[in-house]
């Protein structure tokens, strides 16, 4: 894959953005003739579509959802609900959303930012706090979008960042997730054992006219085609319709290399992501407490918490680990068909391994270190010795 690389338009300038990557993104898709759903400029443009019978959805806008933090708002569906205060909502839940509230029990926008907003705080607060700005700047930042809510498959298409010609595809169609893996046009890795399912006909057949409209966007002149974007679409018969680009690590080809494993070596059962012709060591912490700040290291360990310290870590981390064993993959990939978090865990570090915890652990030497950590009350570490080519990786405590 021979890729012309020019720097991001949007990179470049954060201002070009806006403060609403996901509207901007859409309207200049929009012009370059992709399909793209009906967007509305205010809320009461939003108010008056619903009338008519058009579902809308408000999707949350902020700068950094381009190439920072994700989800860290909530989108909202307007349905048909008609109170706010339901039998069904818990006490917590006072001035907060309700799934699918009317559009027009909101008397204007102001109303439902505050209540969209109050839905978030908590990941909204800890956001604030690791990166030092006061909740009440962020809230005047925030803003929602106004969009036409189209039935169909929701999916998300990211070109591997170390294997030319590879890409990955995660689907929501129904209460159904999918995730398959596509090198050179053909399906090589479909992950369809439960809580995973087979794609319709109709859908594998759209796989690679998916990946068409997601090459051409990624030329576009505004991006740098180099960079491997997570865009989302929805597919609503055989049309897909362009929903969002976020930024996730330029195309780094792995060049030829032995993957051959040395001694004490696992191998890992999924990897994305390539040491680059060498094996690397790792520095990784164990036994940790959060801190109050963004700390980077060269490796991380995945505590399965979802949360806006993850978020902000996975752009800075080197070498993520998770530790789930097969059927627990399964279930991360439903996940990553459906949420951010995990997407993010996949796809924004150098490399993300995936090995079954109670293979990659020395028990013997893994309770020294926890009992060094008490005795200490700080942060203990160890090193990974890790070679990958992208597609196969084998992996170490050293």
């Amino acid at each position: 894959m021979n890729l012309v690389i020019r720097n991001d338009y949007y990179s470049t300038d954060r201002a070009r953005l806006r403060g609403m990557p996901k509207s901007t993104m859409g309207r200049y898709v929009e012009r370059t003739g992709k399909p793209v759903p009906r967007m509305f400029k205010t809320f009461e443009h939003a108010k008056e579509a619903a009338d008519s019978g058009i579902k809308i959805i408000a999707r949350s806008e902020h700068e950094q959802e381009y190439g920072g933090a994700s989800g860290l708002c909530a989108s909202h569906v307007f349905g048909d609900r008609r109170d706010f205060e339901g039998p069904d909502q818990l006490p917590w839940g006072a001035g907060r959303l309700v799934e699918g509230a009317a559009i027009d029990l909101f008397r204007n926008e102001d109303e439902f930012k505050r209540r969209a907003f109050a839905t978030q705080r908590s990941s909204c607060q800890q956001y604030c706090d690791l990166v030092g700005i006061d909740i009440k700047d962020f809230r005047n930042q925030v803003t929602w979008s106004y969009w036409e809510y189209l039935e169909g498959a929701n999916r998300a298409v990211v070109a591997d960042s170390a294997v030319s010609g590879r890409y990955h595809v995660m689907t929501t169609f129904g209460t159904s997730k999918n995730y398959v893996i596509i090198e050179d046009g053909m399906v090589i890795i479909a992950f369809e054992t439960k809580p995973l399912m087979p794609l319709t006909p109709e859908l594998r057949e759209g796989l690679l006219k998916l990946i068409e409209l997601y090459e051409d966007i990624r030329a576009l002149r505004h991006f740098n085609p180099n960079h491997c974007p997570m865009m989302e679409f929805q597919t609503v018969g055989t049309v897909d319709y362009f929903l969002q680009y976020h930024r996730t690590r330029d195309f780094e080809p792995c060049p030829a290399m032995d993957i051959t494993p040395e001694k004490g070596d696992l191998e890992a059962i999924f990897v994305r992501g390539s040491t680059n012709g060498e094996r690397r060591i790792y520095r990784t912490p164990m036994y940790w407490q959060r801190p109050k700040t963004i700390e980077p290291h060269e490796g991380y360990i995945d505590d399965g918490v979802c949360s806006a310290y993850g978020e902000l870590l996975m752009r800075k981390t080197k070498l993520l680990i998770d530790t789930s064993n097969r059927r627990q993959f399964l279930q991360f990939a439903h996940n990553m068909a459906c949420s951010h978090s995990p997407r993010s865990k996949l796809f924004k570090p150098e490399i993300s391994i995936v090995v079954p915890h109670d293979d990659l652990f020395n028990w013997a030497k893994t309770a020294e270190v926890k009992k060094r950590s008490l005795a200490e009350r700080a942060t203990q570490y160890v090193n990974f010795s890790v070679i990958s080519d992208g597609r196969r990786a084998f992996i170490r405590m050293i």
